[in-house]
């Protein structure tokens, strides 16, 4: 019998490394809007100015706080 092939290296995958990341983490996410503007003439063109800052600040959940989201996903899930 021939041998079987050995499996070959799975490729990353950077979708499942983020979600991976970013599993039983608390995110919290600030937009801030300084002078900012949107134009919308008849021509049917948009023009947005100003400055958009995004803070994402994540940190590892406790615990208590894990079962407390896994009952409510139980609770989703079964409704």
């Amino acid at each position: 019998m021939a041998p079987t092939p050995s499996p070959t290296a799975v490729p990353p995958n950077p979708f499942l490394e983020l979600v991976e990341a970013l599993s039983n983490r608390q995110g919290q996410v600030d937009l801030r809007l300084d002078r900012f503007a949107v134009r919308l003439p008849l021509g049917g063109e948009i023009e947005l100015s100003g400055n958009l800052t995004v803070s994402v600040h994540l940190r590892e959940l406790s615990d208590r706080e894990r079962k407390a989201h896994e009952g409510r996903q139980v609770r989703v899930l079964s409704a």
